[in-house]
């Protein structure tokens, strides 16, 4: 097709000129012949065959180690932007419809890190946030999650309020109050994994007055 795409959420794809360039080649060949263009299939050691004539095409050989390359490390690489794309998206909206905009700041994003600037009174773990000063998130899980689940894979001390508030009759849990740090992270977990099937991605995150990289 001249591209591949990255994973089925998204859509996002990488296109392949050269492949383009030769499709297109074999298009013009077959039309100089009057056949109908009909496809191509492709075989690392054979290249590109034309179904119509059954002739064969080749890449550079430079473009297919080129393109081979890529094409493994891409899905992984091009899937890890889209979804830390979707989770800078989720939080930004958040950040607007409680009107945090004016205590809120994206700083910068490194690679799959994301860099916030918020006052003391939603980090989790000074003073103002644990007395009368504290502003919480509200986080709500794509699915509600068991309680052994939560306590196992998402609750931090300090971090996390008040989860038995929000808990379903049959005790899973689908929303919860928790510092601003904490929601960056469960955002990112959780716009993560609607990308994945066989893995479940986690995430880290740190607290400090200062940032320098």
């Amino acid at each position: 097709r001249g591209y591949f795409v990255l994973n089925e959420r998204a859509g996002s794809r990488i296109w392949l000129p050269e492949v383009v360039r030769l499709k297109r080649a074999i298009q013009a060949d077959l039309e100089k012949t009057g056949l109908k263009f009909s496809g191509t299939t492709y075989d690392s050691f054979e290249g590109y065959t034309c179904k119509t004539t059954g002739e064969n095409y080749q890449l550079d050989w430079y473009h297919i180690k080129d393109y081979e390359g890529q094409l493994r490390n891409v899905p992984i690489s091009g899937t890890q932007a889209d979804c830390l794309k979707e989770a800078m998206v989720e939080i930004a909206r958040y950040i607007r419809e409680f009107s945090l905009t004016d205590d809120v700041k994206l700083l910068g994003q490194v690679h799959d890190e994301l860099i916030y600037r918020m006052p003391k009174c939603m980090d989790g773990v000074s003073e103002q946030w644990n007395g009368l000063q504290q502003i919480s998130c509200l986080f709500e899980f794509d699915e509600a999650v068991s309680k052994e689940d939560y306590y196992e894979k998402y609750h931090d001390d300090g971090h996390c309020l008040y989860p038995d508030q929000y808990a379903e009759d049959d005790g899973t849990i689908y929303m919860l109050d928790c510092s601003f740090p904490k929601f960056i992270q469960l955002t990112m977990i959780k716009c993560a994994n609607r990308y994945l099937n066989k893995f479940e991605m986690k995430a880290s995150m740190d607290i400090m007055d200062s940032w320098t990289k």
